[in-house]
């Protein structure tokens, strides 16, 4: 019973003892992760924003520069009796429009080839000149695309005012029920507005995927509360983002906090990089679950691995234990032998040690008792 108890006791307390040690230092471990990935975030976040100035001023220098074609503004200006007939007459307003639509369609035809394999982006999504009141001249991808029909400053509120600006706008706007980062140039002859230039990128999968290389996170580009198809990751975790958008306000936040999305524990930082006519940004995520697990795994290994060695100790500890007890045993054996007075009994423990000499001793002290004759040499020293 005394071994059992013995190692029950020694079990518990080392046991005890890792047990501590294992969750202090998986709470030092969970600390070390959370601020690893917040350090990752900052980094990334600054990376995003840096990148997001870097393509906005590559696309203002690439609209101002088309809007500066000198034959553009020549082509928004042409008037009547531009396009009067070999009688003189002159074409009405519808006609007229469609002249100058067809020669800025021209312009736009040289322009595309041009930009065809131009940017980092690819050709713009959207490319298109308007005239002073936001109304479509022309657009590179449809060559019907103008007058009445193409009222593109009543759909972008933005866009008028964009017009009048002193130097070019960049803003994001829904296009299609997609994000687009536009940058518009105002055409000016003679120091006034005739009309201007829109160029747009789509905010795409690609966009995303691009993004999270630079992070070195999922990442998703949002327009208010709404991500679309600018995320790095699948459809449904895009739209538990978007749902966490809207109900908790965070696209208009610019911070780093934990998020829930399907059950999962996200570590997640917000940047805006605008915020007309709504909050423009990314969000980039670390999944939280994940990384707190693999940091704590080798913890795990460990532990497994100290307590496979602690019950091998505790084998061989045993093993010892009842090897060393067991002459004792015998002895107490014996001495209840000669309790029963059983006075022919000798105690027969071979061996140098503590308890062969007690042996020895406990036969010598039977034999006064008794008055047996003593033991010989032989059996003194137990050979």
């Amino acid at each position: 019973m005394f071994p059992l108890k013995a190692t029950l006791s020694l079990l518990l307390v080392i046991g005890g003892a890792g047990a501590f040690l294992y969750v202090q230092q998986s709470g030092a471990a969970a600390e070390a992760t959370r601020r690893s990935i917040d350090t990752h975030l900052e980094v990334a976040g600054r990376a995003l924003g840096q990148a997001w100035q870097l393509d906005a001023q590559a696309l203002r220098v690439l609209a101002d520069g088309l809007a500066q074609t000198p034959s553009l503004g020549t082509a928004l200006t042409r008037p009547l009796e531009h396009f009067a007939g070999p009688d003189g007459t002159l074409p009405s307003a519808e006609e007229h429009r469609y002249q100058i639509h067809r020669l800025i369609n021209e312009e736009l035809m040289v322009w595309k080839e041009k930009l065809a394999t131009g940017g980092r982006h690819g050709p713009p999504e959207l490319l298109a000149v308007v005239d002073a009141g936001g109304l479509g001249v022309g657009l590179a991808s449809d060559p019907a695309w103008f007058g009445p029909t193409a009222a593109l400053g009543a759909e972008q509120p933005s866009l008028v005012p964009a017009l009048a600006a002193p130097s070019v706008t960049h803003t994001v706007w829904l296009h299609k029920d997609a994000p687009l980062e536009v940058a518009i140039a105002p055409v000016r002859v003679a120091g006034q507005v005739v009309g201007g230039v829109v160029v747009g990128h789509r905010f795409t999968l690609a966009t995303a995927q691009r993004s999270k290389a630079l992070a070195g996170a999922e990442v998703a580009w949002f327009v208010g509360p709404r991500v679309g198809q600018s995320a790095s990751f699948g459809p449904e975790l895009a739209q538990a983002l978007s749902k966490a958008l809207a109900d908790q306000k965070l696209h208009e936040q610019t911070s780093t906090q934990d998020l829930t999305l399907n059950g999962r524990l996200y570590r997640a930082t917000f940047g805006q990089v605008g915020t007309d006519p709504q909050p423009v940004g990314f969000v980039a995520l670390v999944d939280l679950g994940q990384a707190l697990a693999q940091a704590s795994e080798p913890l795990t290994t460990l532990l497994l691995v100290m307590g496979g060695g602690l019950l091998v100790a505790i084998a061989l500890v045993l093993l010892f234990f009842a090897q060393w007890v067991k002459p004792f045993e015998t002895l107490e054996k014996g001495v209840m032998e000669l309790i029963n007075d059983n006075k022919d009994y000798w105690f027969d423990v071979k061996g140098g040690g503590v308890a062969g000499r007690l042996s020895q001793n406990l036969n010598i002290m039977v034999c006064h008792l008794t008055g047996r004759p003593l033991p010989d040499d032989n059996e003194r020293t137990g050979s």
